[in-house]
């Protein structure tokens, strides 16, 4: 019942939360900053292949832009125009995410500019894509690459020193499985053609390269292991000739030094239809073909093959050639390992089984009568047949008999009966495709039998190569099964990143807590929700014997209630998903036939009675139709194998690769725009760039930042001064350009801005380009003349000393002549003078002398230079050591750190499995007291119907031994008196005897005299009286119907009467109810209006304050507020004269209210409190208390009859009645007069400090520091099991049955109510109300229990008589009693537990971040600061919809907070501006 108004705030998601119950909906980069933009370029959508056209700004208007495109002027609205990304060199811009614009535009470009530069990979953040060039582009590959990217650091992710590689996602999983110790996974998807086979390749090539290349064995198969995959799990498509036709999942174990130490392989979902059937311009699987070219004649005899024209497999795609796949080439290879696979007689058994296969679709069949039906169908080519049984050993009567008849088993008993041709048919394409399925999946248990993958191992590398999102013209169940298996990796994904990006946030120490992300959640309800999605509808109606697909899509179209479902259109089967990356549209015909496909169980025994030993063991694989199927048909055996997948890869850390194909026509250096941007969709691509968009779009240290920006180096020089940070320059350079906080962050080396505020930056730029535009035009124009000025100045010296050198040239070229002539005379004649007079020894010494000269010189060089390179190298060695610290405190600080997380995750691993093994050993503990109760209770049962047949046995034995011994005992009598009496009393007794038999024969003789003599007297009076009823009957009747109608008179009329007086009393209650409805909107109205009066006159103040905005009046409140209630709050506030207080906090009681006035003075008015009346008729308001500072009071709350007061020293304080010792002083005191200390338990010495406190009816509940939580008065209200009498002082409750290790973030109280939320997002709930408010059927005496409400709850309140909860999906949820319309109809309707409020969020415009509840009313708070609020929902269809309101009071003022105070007669809502 109390309301706390300053403590408490608006509501917001946990740290990074992620809404899970939106879509995805994809935006373009919509076009920006237009003012600035004029005669600059923008992309254009337009209706050509290439989809995007550059054209330039001409004007713009309100919604179109005028732009100038191929020299035409046009006009196109804004949503056809994105941006141009100028500043990023298409070859240089190696990561996507790092584009200011990630339009498809601008991708689409960039990407188109790489490849045709024969640039294949690039970045999107956390994924690579891959462009497939459909050539071997050179030195992309080999074992030089192969070594640079092992030598690059993946520590901080993708290596910054290399450009984007798939080697370098290699080395990220390598470096994270030695780093981490955690299982990697490389994730590979694509459409058909795009390379993704490729691409897991050369992975398993980098992985595999190392010491042990070429000479392990298991490294050997595992990679060998690829080319008989690719024959019998490959074909040709229209749009690859190469496409993988299943999915597969390859773990390997990887050796620290390189090279493989073993794996396994797993598949998924082969595409079994493609052996019955080919698309024109398709193949059938390689393997195929290759043996029907790469066998010899001879051996074709022997293993049964034809000729290839004569096979109906093969001939439908009317293909049996694919370019660039040499069938009898691979053959080689493919045979070299199936005989590593199958050795010795099973490579025979193997070619005979794939022989028996493609001979399946030459079988016909005819009609014959048969079991009394004349379209039987039978074998007609019986010599085609038996080659088949012979082939796959079988008994071709038994095999006959499996295909052409059916068996149903009744009660034990078997009846068999003929199918039609039709049905034949199918089942001798089902034992094709299973077989082939089964033989494709031995072949895989035999590759991993080979390899031996360790289970043990906790260190292994995944590498997932599967099917990409597909949407065709004609889309089946195959379609379905492959975009849901998309989906599920797509929410994957989505995860990944989102926890990526949070921890890039934390490292910085980034407060990420208003950043949301969206899944695909809402499109996989659609799909898997239980007993309400897509596959439960379709295993239902495969369960049922007359389930068909028209019954499927109509139960889809009644009961799937989503937008993301959009059914056809009249009786046709046919509805459309709209997926994450397009709406597909699903031909539903033979969604059921497919899903329940299975092969019976006469065909599955002949199967496995084979006399081929490859066909017996591969159908240990194929499963039978027997017992019950929930759970094991097609789609629901997908889901489990998706599940496993997902579970797999969330233990893993994954690597992302998405593959496009470039073209259709497989040619090189050819990119078709239209084509790789519906891959770019398809793929997620660009809604990857979109989610870390949707975060921090931009993220640079600060040195980066300002280098990106030289535009910002006048402000950097201007704001920084000697021994500023970088940290400060930014932020003073932010500041100055007008970006708002909200729109970035700074970190410890970094700076993180969203999108709105990287195009405010943009936008300074384009400013800073517009204002200087003049300038630069000037400058340029002096630069350009000063130019040419240099250049004509600079020719003419030039040309002049050109002109002088050669006039010099031929000047001096007669005297160098001469000087020649000169010098070589003087020189001879030196020469002759040397030889004749020099002495020989001056030339020695002389060379003597220069030579030592010159060693003495060489040694001072070579010692300077030695110096200098030791100088060189001890800076080198500095700088190293300093790195080697720095990479050293790294690796430390990460150690450390995993070392922590490793810690957190083991103690909640032992937290976990300690509750379940409490919990097992309570239920064990259970079970056997019940087995012990129900032992005894048997065995008393037993004993005690065993003592009464025994005392029955025993009773009967007695009674029919009893006539015997009473004749015995008189025989014993009689002879006793024949030997003691005399003669002739023995002859009188025989007189007597025979008397009295006499006697006995008179009696009986007169027995039956009187009774014949009786018989004739009752019938004549039987006689007589029915004669007399003849008479008396008519009569009796006539008086008989006129008491009935009496009667009937005087039921009537009583009920006319109480009729009459009930209608007259309904519409007296009717006119009263009106009546005091009439007077409470009036009573509200007064009220309101006096409110609003009080929010004008306080809205301008710049303090937070409590405003008052509505008051709601429930009942006749002038007794307790004569003048009334916000006219006594009017005129409290209006006691300071001009300067009017502020509201703190406020809360009310059932006949007063208290209010606090600046966190400082307490204030109460009402019948309870107030004591002398003004001359005006209201009550005078009465000081309460009063703190000084630095004390404030936080909050206070109200009870039924008592009010607490919260201080921020941790204190709280107890007024008004103690009956139940809910004021927290003594037990004897009835009633506190005057705020009085509430001690709180001792800790470490002193009073614990109480963060929070609520107040309900007669009971209080507190939460400390630690999270501690603490209770005291009424032990009914509180309703513990550990509190057996009224709680006079605080106690604290306890925690372990409850907890759980769970911290109390908050507490709540209501009407006998309690609740707790806990730190994760739970909510508990203790009390014994029986208005629902508990949220759910426990209301005996126990511990809190939990209130099921799903999702993350970060708003709760509790209301009068309901309580309402949001969770982070921003639903919301109530329970409780609520006022309702049903049907018209105003009532009450009880939610005993939480019920989804269904609200239209188009029309609040935001989602809800708070709820507050009042006695009946109810006020959330939007985003965008909008105050809505309810007192009735409407039950409609299944669905609870509030009627909502706005206060129009609040237009223009946005509110920040929204908080209701309540009591049974009035509820006053009051906001936060």
């Amino acid at each position: 019942m109390a309301v706390t108004g300053a403590a408490s705030g608006v509501a917001r998601a946990k740290a990074g939360g992620k809404g899970h119950g939106e879509h995805f909906t994809r935006q373009e980069s919509r076009v920006e900053n237009l003012e600035y933009m004029i005669g600059q370029q923008v992309w254009i959508k337009v209706d050509t292949d290439e989809l995007f056209a550059l054209a330039t700004v001409k004007s713009f208007s309100s919604d179109k832009v005028s732009v100038s495109y191929n020299g035409n002027q046009m006009t196109v609205p804004y949503d056809y125009c994105l941006n141009t990304d100028v500043m990023n060199v298409p070859l240089e811009t190696h990561d996507l995410v790092k584009l200011r614009h990630a339009n498809g535009a601008v991708v689409t470009d960039i990407l188109r500019t790489r490849f045709m530069s024969n640039i294949i990979y690039t970045y999107a953040g956390k994924l690579l894509v891959v462009l497939n060039p459909f050539c071997m582009i050179p030195n992309l590959y080999g074992t030089s690459m192969i070594q640079r990217y092992r030598r690059c650091d993946t520590s901080l992710g993708f290596p910054s020193d290399a450009p984007p590689h798939v080697y370098a996602v290699a080395q990220c999983a390598i470096n994270g499985l030695l780093r981490s110790d955690q299982c990697q996974s490389c994730i590979v998807s694509g459409e058909s053609g795009a390379g993704k086979t490729e691409t897991a390749k050369q992975l398993m090539d980098f992985f595999a390269h190392g010491p042990t290349q070429g000479s392990d064995s298991v490294q050997n198969v595992v990679l060998g292991s690829n080319v008989v995959l690719e024959a019998f799990g490959n074909a040709k498509t229209l749009r690859n000739n190469n496409s993988s036709r299943f999915g597969k999942f390859v773990k390997i174990l990887v050796a620290p030094e390189g090279g493989l130490k073993g794996g396994i392989i797993c598949s998924y979902m082969l595409e079994l239809s493609r052996i019955e059937f080919q698309s024109e311009g398709e193949r059938n699987y390689h393997i195929f073909y290759q043996c029907l070219k790469g066998l010899s004649a001879s051996e074709k005899e022997s293993f049964g093959f034809g000729p290839m024209n004569t096979y109906r497999f093969l001939n439908y795609g009317k293909c049996c050639d694919a370019p660039g796949i040499d069938d009898v080439k691979e053959f080689t290879a493919v045979r070299r390992e199936l005989e590593h696979l199958f050795p010795g007689d099973a490579f025979g058994d193997c070619m005979r089984c794939i022989s028996g296969i493609l001979l399946c679709g030459n079988v016909e069949f005819k009609e014959i009568s048969s079991m009394g039906i004349d379209n039987a169908a039978a074998v007609s080519n019986s010599a085609e047949f038996e080659k088949l049984c012979s082939l796959l050993g079988f008994n071709s009567q038994q095999a006959e008999a499996a295909l052409t008849t059916k068996v149903v088993t009744i009660q034990g008993d078997s009846i068999v009966s003929p199918v039609t041709i039709p049905l034949a048919e199918v089942n001798i394409r089902a034992l094709a495709k299973d077989l082939y399925g089964a033989l494709f999946e031995f072949c895989i248990d035999k590759i991993n039998g080979i390899i031996q993958f360790d289970d043990t191992a906790k260190r292994w590398i995944g590498i997932l190569d599967i099917y990409g999102f597909e949407f065709f013209e004609n889309n089946t169940y195959e379609q379905l099964l492959i975009n849901y298996a998309n989906e599920r990796l797509q929410q994957y994904f989505i995860n990944r990143v989102f926890a990526s990006e949070i921890s890039e946030y934390d490292a910085e120490g980034i407060d990420h807590s208003s950043i949301h992300y969206t899944d695909n959640s809402e499109v996989l309800c659609v799909l898997d929700k239980p007993n309400c999605s897509i596959f439960s509808f379709l295993e239902e109606q495969c369960l049922i014997q007359t389930g068909s697909s028209e019954k499927f899509t109509a139960s889809c179209k009644s009961k799937i209630k989503n937008d993301l479902f959009v059914p056809a259109q009249g009786a046709v089967c046919r509805f459309t998903i709209v997926h994450t990356a397009t709406s597909v549209t699903y031909n539903t015909e033979e969604f059921v036939p497919k899903n329940k496909h299975k092969l019976s169980i006469p065909i599955v025994d002949l199967l496995k009675g084979s006399s081929n030993s490859i066909v017996r063991a591969s159908a240990e694989r194929i499963p039978a139709e027997t017992g019950n199927m929930r759970g094991k048909f097609m789609g629901s055996k997908f889901q489990t194998s998706i599940g496993a997948l997902m579970r797999t890869l969330n233990a893993t850390e994954s690597h992302f690769i998405r593959c496009i194909k470039t073209n259709q026509q497989k040619q090189p250096l050819l990119y078709e725009t239209k084509n790789v941007y519906g891959q770019l969709i398809s793929l997620s691509i660009i809604e990857a760039i979109q989610t870390i968009h949707r975060g921090f779009a931009y993220r640079a240290p600060f040195d980066k930042f300002l280098s990106d920006n030289d535009f910002l180096n006048s402000y950097a020089k201007a704001m920084s001064s000697e021994g500023s940070d970088l940290k400060v320059t930014v932020e003073n350079i932010l500041h100055q350009l007008g970006i708002p906080g909200d729109d970035y962050q700074l970190g410890k080396s970094k700076i993180f801005l969203k999108k709105n505020g990287w195009m405010l930056l943009e936008k300074a730029f384009l400013q800073y380009n517009q204002t200087s535009k003049p300038l630069s035009a000037a400058l340029y124009s002096i630069f350009q003349v000063w130019r040419n000025r240099q250049h004509f100045e600079r020719s003419r010296t030039a040309i002049v000393r050109i002109q002088s050198n050669v006039r010099r040239y031929l000047v001096q070229a007669t005297t160098l002549a001469l000087k020649e002539r000169v010098n070589k005379f003087v020189g001879l004649v030196a020469v002759l003078d040397l030889m004749l007079n020099e002495d020989p020894r001056v030339a020695s010494v002389t060379k003597i002398q220069s030579w030592v000269r010159m060693r003495i010189c060489r040694r001072r060089y070579m010692s300077l230079l030695e110096e200098k390179r030791a100088r060189e190298r001890r800076i080198r060695a500095t700088a190293n050591l300093k790195k080697l610290k720095v990479a050293t405190r790294v690796v430390g600080i990460c150690r450390y750190l995993s070392y922590i997380a490793e810690l957190r995750r083991r103690e909640r691993a032992v937290t976990v499995i300690a509750s379940c093994w409490r919990m097992h050993v309570a239920i064990r503990h259970l079970n056997h007291l019940r087995l012990r109760r129900l032992t005894h209770f048997a065995a008393t049962f037993i004993q005690k119907h065993v003592r009464g047949y025994l005392q029955r046995r025993a009773y009967r034995d007695t009674l029919s031994k009893r006539p015997y011994v009473i004749q015995l005992q008189a025989a014993f009598r009689m002879c006793l008196a024949i030997n003691h009496l005399k003669p002739d009393l023995c002859q009188r007794l025989k007189t007597i005897r025979f008397h009295l038999r006499t006697m006995s024969k008179l009696a009986l003789l007169q027995t039956v005299v009187r009774s014949v003599l009786c018989h004739r007297r009752l019938l004549a009076a039987n006689d007589a009286v029915l004669l007399l009823q003849k008479f008396c009957w008519s009569r009796a009747a006539h008086e008989e119907i006129r008491l009935i109608q009496e009667s009937t008179a005087t039921i009537k009329s009583y009920w006319r009467r109480e009729r009459s007086h009930s209608v007259v009393r309904f519409e007296r209650e009717r006119l009263i109810r009106d009546a005091e409805r009439q007077l409470f909107e009036g009573l509200s109205c007064d009220e309101t209006t006096c409110a609003h009066r009080m929010f004008d006159r306080c809205r301008v103040s710049p303090a937070r304050r409590l405003l008052p905005v509505h008051v709601y009046v429930n009942s006749d409140h002038r007794q307790e507020y004569p003048a009334g209630w916000s006219l006594s709050l009017e005129r409290l506030l209006s006691k300071g004269g001009s300067i009017v207080p502020s509201i703190s906090s406020l809360a009310m009681c059932n006949r007063h209210s208290v209010v606090v006035l600046d966190n400082s003075q307490v204030y109460g008015f009402g019948v309870n409190i107030s004591t002398e009346t003004t001359r005006n008729g209201y009550l005078a308001p009465k000081l309460l208390a009063s703190v000084s500072l630095p004390l404030k009071v936080l909050s206070v709350g109200c009870g039924t009859a008592h009010t607490i007061l919260h201080l921020s020293d941790g204190t709280i304080y107890g007024l008004g009645d103690n009956t139940y010792g809910q004021c927290g002083i003594t037990s004897t005191s009835v009633t506190a007069s005057s705020p009085t200390l509430i001690r709180m338990p001792l800790r470490n010495g002193s009073p614990v400090r109480v963060c929070s406190v609520a107040v309900g009816s007669n009971h209080n509940c507190a939460v400390d520091e630690d999270g501690k939580v603490y209770v005291w008065g009424s032990c009914r209200d509180l309703n513990l099991a550990c509190f057996a009498e009224n709680v006079s002082f605080p106690a604290e409750l306890p925690s372990d049955p409850w907890s759980q290790g769970d911290a109390v973030d908050n507490v709540y109280c209501g009407n006998r109510v309690s609740y707790l939320l806990m730190m994760s997002g739970a909510v508990l709930s203790f009390g014994c109300t029986t208005n629902g408010q508990l949220g759910h059927e426990w209301p005996e005496r126990s511990i809190p229990r939990p209130v099921r409400i799903p999702g993350h709850v970060i708003s709760l309140s509790c209301g009068g008589n309901y309580t309402v909860a949001v969770n982070d999906k921003h639903e919301v949820y109530v329970f409780g009693t609520v006022q309702s319309v049903r049907n018209g109809r105003e009532g009450r309707q009880v939610f005993a537990s939480p019920q989804c409020l269904t609200y239209d969020r188009a029309a609040l415009g935001s989602p809800v971040l708070r709820s507050c509840v009042g006695w009946w009313d109810c006020n959330v708070l939007t985003e965008d600061g909008l105050i809505w609020a309810w007192s009735y929902v409407l039950m409609d269809q299944g669905f609870i919809r509030p009627i909502l309101y706005r206060y129009s009071c609040l237009s223009g003022n946005p509110a920040r907070d929204v908080i209701t105070a309540y009591c049974s007669i009035i509820s006053a809502t009051f906001a936060v501006l």
